[in-house]
């Protein structure tokens, strides 16, 4: 008898997980969120692929949008110049299906040859008109760079025959 009836609870937990779908979940939180991807860009003759990884140390998740706390955005490209990327912040709020990251807190970005920049209050998405990534930091600012290697960046363009627009 107690094998039968460990058998029925068993079937019954077993048909109740099968029903499990995190589709339907309204509130969720999590310990050690991460997402990550690869972004293409076409120009018509060069590709250009960023892969990108989003962390934070955990997340409440509330369709489509994830509060995450201890926010880090990684980006790297592969074509010259583009290099890695750091995008780091207390709290902010990630909507998965608009691939947008805004919050209020404090912000910094840091990126190859000494460049950061940091303020409060940022929101950062894909352009939908041009398919380029933008940041924007609303209060602030402060932006460092090293002037020799801009000075390197900028012959590198002259002697590519690239246009440069500051």
């Amino acid at each position: 008898m107690r094998i039968l009836i460990l058998t029925i609870l068993l079937c019954a937990a077993a048909a109740r997980c099968a029903d499990f779908n995190l589709e339907n979940i309204e509130n969720l939180e999590l310990k050690g969120f991460q997402t990550n991807g690869v972004s293409l860009k076409s120009d018509g003759t060069d590709t250009e692929e960023i892969t990108w990884l989003i962390q934070g140390a955990s997340a409440q998740l509330q369709r489509p949008n994830y509060t995450l706390n201890g926010f880090k955005l990684q980006l790297d490209g592969e074509e010259d110049g583009m290099g890695h990327y750091c995008l780091e912040s207390p709290k902010c709020i990630y909507n998965k299906d608009l691939q947008e990251v805004r919050g209020d807190s404090a912000v910094s970005l840091s990126g190859p040859n000494g460049f950061s920049i940091t303020g409060i209050g940022y929101d950062f998405y894909i352009d939908a008109d041009d398919n380029n990534m933008r940041l924007v930091i609303r209060d602030a600012v402060h932006i460092t760079f090293n002037l020799s290697s801009q000075q390197e960046w900028r012959n590198k363009q002259k002697r590519d025959n690239t246009n440069f627009t500051p």
